[in-house]
């Protein structure tokens, strides 16, 4: 069931969860990234709401959440998933962030630290030195501004790989298709001059990345600032392992639960 609450700026925001509270399990909260929402997590809830408490929601500007936010940014983003977490009576739990989520995840450890006892990364941070390449969101900020559609189809696509399943594929381009574009403009020029390595800086928590083989992860980076810290690649899957190769990515979560 989705329920409705309000995050700290007003924006309404939908969340639901599932499970009970178990003092020897950690709470799971899953933030999903871009142009998604909690449904991307629901084979998740059915795998590990017997033995968790498990907290989805749907970022402002996403899902079945609100769109009226005056300022978007990673740090109204954290504000969501402590509200969500407060909605669920979590008071502390793991951090499952996938892709932006990843970025979302790490600015809510470091604001509110005593929430969080643990970050797991889905195909996010695979290079902290340079998130992402030199002017690649500026571009598509500005081909999102001229030709909403088509560049939003061509983002999503871009984000899969040739096996991915073609009845996924084209429920992940109409999902980018489908935001609003004034929501998606703002959220991604927000992220333009984001820089991660600042937010690594006073963690002191377990992280574990599971990342697909896309691209490269520079772990190096990450041990530069973690003391313990676990990369797991899922080969042969795109940006959604969650989506795509279900059950290996529910085997890699439980062994990053277990990390913790």
């Amino acid at each position: 069931m989705v329920s409705k609450t309000q995050s700290k700026d007003g924006v309404e925001l939908a969340w639901s969860a599932a499970g009970t509270t178990n003092p020897d399990q950690p709470a799971l909260v899953f933030i999903h990234g871009f142009a998604g929402d909690m449904n991307q997590f629901t084979d998740q809830v059915e795998q590990f709401a017997p033995q968790h408490r498990v907290v989805r929601l749907d970022l402002a500007g996403h899902g079945q959440s609100g769109h009226d936010r005056a300022q978007w940014g990673v740090a109204a983003f954290a504000d969501d998933g402590i509200a969500a977490m407060d909605a669920a009576e979590v008071d502390k739990g793991i951090l499952i962030g996938h892709s932006m989520g990843g970025i979302v995840m790490l600015e809510t450890a470091n604001r509110y630290p005593d929430r969080v006892a643990g970050l797991v990364a889905i195909d996010t941070l695979q290079n902290i030195e340079a998130l992402f390449p030199p002017g690649m969101l500026d571009q598509l900020v500005e081909g999102m501004k001229q030709a909403y559609a088509p560049t939003m189809e061509g983002f999503a696509r871009a984000l899969m790989i040739e096996a991915t399943d073609p009845a996924l594929a084209t429920r992940l381009v109409n999902e980018f298709i489908a935001m609003k574009p004034e929501s998606a403009i703002g959220i991604m020029s927000s992220l333009t001059s984001i820089e991660v390595l600042p937010l690594f800086e006073k963690l002191n928590l377990p992280f574990y990345a599971i990342n697909s083989d896309m691209q490269p992860t520079n772990r190096t980076a990450l041990e530069g600032f973690l003391s313990r810290v676990e990369v797991e690649v899922l080969e042969k899957v795109g940006h959604f392992p969650q989506l795509e190769v279900t059950e290996r990515f529910n085997q890699a979560l439980d062994r990053a639960i277990k990390f913790m």
